[in-house]
């Protein structure tokens, strides 16, 4: 299960969405067309995080589900103010890469006291304080009110 974790946080990590098989078979090429991925439901369930009064089984679920689908990847993608992978593993204390690809900027916030503009077309790397250490920490893009991806905080 966690080698095919790894093998999906690669493939999204490098940012391949078609693949392409040539065989050679008789002098003729064969190729196989493009494919799309189809999208996996459940990720947009990650982000209806449990209430504070959730029962702590309630909150363990979440949170194993989250850790099931969380990627390895080397940056976050924003754009749309909806996070690509939507669960990501970050290393507490070093800086998390997010990409912002639409012509507006974005203002991703953490809590009423971290919040980081990323501008138009472009990246930045921010260091974040993950003030509780490890764990799984929701963010918002332009106050909307929701939460627009994870980061899955390791030590």
């Amino acid at each position: 299960m966690f080698l095919s974790l790894i093998a999906i946080g690669l493939f999204a990590a490098i940012g391949l969405k078609y693949f392409e098989v040539k065989q050679k078979e008789n002098t003729q090429d064969v190729a196989v067309l493009p494919v799309t991925p189809t999208p996996d439901p459940t990720l947009d369930s990650l982000l209806d995080t449990p209430p504070q009064n959730a029962s702590e089984e309630e909150k363990k679920k979440h949170f194993l589900k989250v850790i099931e689908k969380a990627k390895d990847a080397v940056s976050v993608d924003i754009s749309g103010c909806k996070a690509n992978p939507v669960a990501m593993f970050v290393q507490d204390k070093r800086p998390v890469t997010i990409v912002n690809k639409d012509d507006s900027p974005h203002e991703i916030s953490f809590n009423k006291n971290t919040q980081y503009i990323v501008p138009a077309k472009s990246s930045e790397s921010y260091l974040i304080p993950f003030t509780q250490g490890s764990g799984v920490y929701g963010f918002g893009c332009d106050q909307q009110g929701t939460t627009a991806g994870l980061f899955v905080v390791r030590p």
